[in-house]
Order: structure tokens, then sequence, then C-alpha cells
């Protein structure tokens, strides 16, 4: 029995699909809280007897304190163990759920969600990196991919399910039938998630569906296993390879100067562009917000110059220009598409006359749409230069749903769907291209605090987007005018002409990156024929097993068996007792 159960959690440990499973499922189920709560905006002002101004602080205070801690902490688990961050997340979380379960009053409710905003900062870095560092290079867009589904499809699944929960009970249901949720899944990723001084980067190797296939006999010895002793040559430039001790020696020291001033930085910008819509942006508090935030940016990248590799952020991502120019893409697009998702349910509401239900069901076609598509360029996108080919596609496709809504708006709403759908169908073909374009460039070590900097940065892109179009609404009439809606949002269509132009400048740096990084070394013959290469070793697997068929089923009928391979078959010189007439 022991033997069976140690069988069992091996497999497990040396499988990256089921630690993907677990990653994923606890993210999902940490995320949809978020998302939930915004339907208990009314019962929480009316239960706890506030203002409706101190429930939003209910909303925005894990993301404010996330915002602040997500890169920090994101480097702290790249150096001091992504499970054991991971874990502390898991469990931090656990006590804030219980904690706003139970919570008697709003102050004691904003405290308990700041926790679970400091939960998620160490959850999300540490659980991202460890998913994708199971996979190889190569697989990585795959894993992307399944993360963005997922949380697509769970973020609506969580307002369907939180409106039931909020129709026969409380809001304190929502925290409380959460904590089960995250509770069941530690104990399995204890046993199957890697260890801190464990080479992550093997676990692709160790998995029984990408190695070797075994036999029926290699397969009855699996129940006894053996420990399996990685050796590592001496010099090895990647230091997850290594043992424990060269990575003790490998690993830099903390950088928390960086990080106070990061996490201030962030926090400024987001309190500002957050309270920029009901204080004004030419209030004191606001401007002092914004602009203390924008000089401690050029402070901030002083100090990471002169610290170097020691530095919260490694210098690639400030010196590469093929990431600078990925993630100003997404934060373009991030805005434009959250825009979005805040005027079309105000507009269906105030300018058409719809019930809520009828608008959150009519939008509800936009995350299918989005995450149809992205499984699809998970399956697809396979290389550097096919994710900047479909960048450009997801770009038109992105700008025609734009157009569409900001032309077709005041029409019928047919057209609503049919802007919405090619919006979620190009956002489904960007975002996670984008993302895999991004990471190609990130090293191994620098996982978790790459995942914390990305999300604080779609964190802000977002309420930048809400800041600026609620300002514009109000500026072009109010919320009360139809046509201040279908005004403000045709201001968003030159900022997503300006992500076209710079897809192709993305090309350009991916076409001219050398081979072994991705990118062609600038050959135009590589680019025009890689497709023809692909189907030219498809067409000569064909040709082989034809060729198979027809010769070795005369002579040889068991060779049958051997024809119904991908394998090229070669051809071996024939020889001749006699010569031929």
């Amino acid at each position: 029995m022991e033997a069976r159960i140690a069988s069992q959690i091996a497999k497990w440990q040396s499988s990256p699909e089921f630690i993907l499973f677990l990653i994923i499922y606890t993210s999902n189920a940490i995320k949809c809280t978020f998302s939930v709560i915004i339907l208990a905006f009314a019962s929480l002002s009316e239960d706890l007897g506030v203002d409706e101004s101190i429930v939003v602080w209910v909303i925005f205070c894990p993301q404010l304190v996330g915002g602040m801690l997500s890169t920090p902490l994101g480097r702290a688990a790249d150096l001091y163990g992504r499970k054991t961050c991971f874990f502390a997340g898991c469990i931090l979380h656990l006590i804030s759920m219980l904690a706003c379960g139970f919570a008697p009053n709003a102050a004691l409710l904003i405290a308990a969600r700041a926790i679970t905003g400091v939960a998620q900062s160490l959850e999300g870095p540490a659980g991202g990196a460890i998913a994708l560092s199971c996979y190889p290079k190569e697989k990585r867009g795959m894993v992307i991919s399944w993360y963005t589904v997922t949380l697509t499809l769970s973020n609506s699944l969580g307002m369907v399910l939180g409106g039931l929960l909020l129709k026969f009970m409380t809001w304190r249901s929502i925290f409380l039938c959460n904590f089960p949720l995250v509770l069941v899944v530690l104990p399995f990723a204890y046993l199957a998630l890697p260890n801190e001084n464990d080479p992550l980067k093997d676990m692709a190797e160790r998995s029984p569906r990408l190695s070797s296939p075994k036999s029926d006999a290699e397969d009855d010895d699996d129940i006894a296993l053996e420990p399996v002793e990685v050796k590592v040559e001496k010099g090895e430039e990647d230091h997850h390879q290594g043992a424990p001790e060269q990575l003790q020696a490998a690993k830099p020291p903390f950088d928390w100067g960086g990080s106070v001033m990061l996490s201030l930085c962030f926090g400024a910008l987001l309190l500002g562009l957050n309270r920029a819509g009901p204080w004004g942006w030419d209030s004191r508090p606001v401007l002092l917000l914004l602009g203390g935030g924008i000089l401690l940016i050029p402070m901030f990248g002083l100090d990471q110059h002169r610290k170097g590799r020691n530095a919260i952020l490694p210098p690639i991502f400030v010196s590469d220009p093929l990431m600078l120019v990925t993630i100003a893409m997404k934060l373009i697009l991030v805005a434009v598409y959250n825009i979005a998702f805040i005027l079309l349910p105000y507009y269906l509401q105030e300018a058409k006359g719809w019930t809520p239900d009828g608008a959150a069901q009519l939008l509800m076609v936009r995350p299918l749409v989005f995450s149809l598509s992205s499984w699809f360029v998970g399956k697809t996108c396979q290389s550097l230069l096919s994710s900047a080919k479909m960048i450009i596609a997801g770009i038109v496709v992105f700008s025609a749903g734009v157009l569409v809504l900001t032309t077709c708006l005041e029409l019928h709403w047919a057209f609503t769907i049919v802007g919405v759908c090619l919006q979620g169908c190009g956002a489904g073909m960007l975002f996670p291209t984008l993302a895999t374009a991004s990471y190609s460039r990130v090293s191994a070590e620098d996982m978790g605090v790459f995942n914390g900097f990305s999300g604080v940065l779609d964190a802000l892109s977002t309420c930048a987007g809400q800041a600026v179009i609620i300002s514009a609404v109000q500026s072009f009439g109010g919320m009360q005018d139809p046509h201040a809606y279908v005004s403000a949002f045709q201001c968003t269509v030159p900022f997503t002409l300006l992500p076209l132009a710079m897809s192709f400048h993305l090309f350009y740096l991916v076409f001219n990156l050398p081979t072994e990084e991705g990118g062609l070394g600038g050959d135009w013959q590589a680019a025009s024929h890689e497709n023809q290469a692909t189907k030219g070793a498809q067409a000569g697997r064909e040709k082989n097993r034809f060729a198979c068929y027809c010769f070795l089923a005369w002579d040889h009928p068991a060779g049958f068996a051997s024809c119904n391979t991908d394998e090229e078959v070669e051809e071996e010189p024939v020889q001749h007792d006699k010569p031929l007439k």
C-alpha cells in the first residue's frame, strides 16, 4: 500500500499537467472573489450601515495592496522559494476569508481584504513561475493560454454563482464558501509541487507524456521507484540545474531599497488614478499622488541602474526592445478592452433601457469568444515568429470590433453583438501571444518577479482607462446623456491604431533576432519558406509512408506496422548480386 502511495505521489511530482491543474485551480479560486464582491456592493452598504464611498475600499483595497507588493514578493519567491511563497499565500487567503466572513464592521472588513491582497501577491507570482518552469520554453504559450482561458471563464462563472448566493444568502457566504475551495487543494499541492531546490526545468523531462513510451514490463516496475540522482556538469549557465549549494551561492541579495521605492511608486499611481474620478483630476490629493508616483519613476530607474543584477527588476525588463514593445502594446490594449467593459453596460441600461440581467447576458458573449480564441492560439502558436504573426492578425480583428462598436452602437443591438464578438476574438488572440513574446525574453530565475511586475502594469492600465473614460463621459454631457457614451467610446479608436503600427515593428524585431533566440536572423528566405518547410516535411512523411506500403506489403506483410509512423524512412542502397538485365 505504501509503495502504491509513493508511486502515485511520484507520478504527480513528475506530471507537469497535474501541477498546472493545481496552480490554475488555486489561482482561480482565490481570484474569483474579486469579481463576485462587486455584486454585493449594495448589500454591503446596507448591512454594515456605511456609505457607498466606504464600501468602495472593500473592493479596491486588495487591488491597491496587491499592486504595491506583487513585484517585491515575486522577487522574494525567486530568491527564497516559490513553493514556500505559494503556500504562505494560500494560508493567508484562508485566514482572510474567515476574517471577511465574520467581520463585524467595515473597518475590520477592509483590513481583512488588505490581507487578501497580500495573499494574492504571494500566491500569484510564485504559482505562475512554478507552472511555467515545469514546461519547456516552446510550450509556455500553451500554459499562458490555459491561464487566460480559465481565468476568464472562472470570472464569468463566479458572477453567476455569486448572484445565486446573494439571492438566497448574505454577502458573508461569498467568503465562507470560498474557504473550502482553497483548503481542499492544499494537501495535493504540498505533495505534488516541486521543492525550492529542485531543478524545475527538468519537470518536463520527468513527465511520462513527454518522455519516450514505456513497455508494460517497465510500467509494472514503476511501483517501487528509486530516487534518481541528477548530475550536473560544472559551469552550467542555468543555475536552476545546479545543486542546492550552488543555488544558495548564486542568489543575489534582496533589494530592500528598490522594493520600497517601487511599492510607493505603484501605490501612489494606483491610488491617484482610482480617486481621480470621485475627487477630480484637479484636486490636490490626486495631483500629489500622481506627481509623486511619476517623480519616483526616474529615481527608481537610477537606483536600479546602479545596482545592476542585484536590482529587484532585471535590466532586460527595461533594456530589451522586444519586451518594451510587447509591454507597451498590452498596456494600451488592456485599457481599451476594459473601457468597453465599463461603458457598454451603462449605455445599454441608460440609453437603450435594458435590464441589468439582459445587458449581462449580451456581454457574456465576449468572454466566451475570448476563451475560444485563446485556446486556439495556445494550440497553434508554438514559436516566437508565429506569435508575432498572430499579434498582427489579432490587432486587425480587435480594431474591427472597436470600429463596429463606435460607428454602429446607436443602431440595432445585433451590431453590438458583432462588435463584442470581434473585440473578444481579437483580445483572445492578442493577450496570450503578447505574454508569450514577453516571457520568451525572461530567464527561468526571473519568472516570479516578472509575473508580479506584469500584473501591476495591467492593474495600472485598467485604472487609467477607467479614470480617463469616466472623465470623458462627464465632459461630453454626463452619465445620463446617451450620446456622451458614444463620443467617449470614439476616443478609443486612435489607441487601437497605435498598437497596429507597433505590431509591425514587433515583427521586424522578431525577424532580426538570432535563430537561437527564436528569430530568423534577418533571413527573408527562411521567413517566406517557414510554412512551406512544414508542409514539405508532412508531404515527405506521406510519400515515405506510401512507398513503405507499396514495397513492404509484397515481400514483408509484417512491415505494415512500421508504416503507420510519422518517422521518415531513409532509403538504403540496393545491393545487387548480379547485373540487372
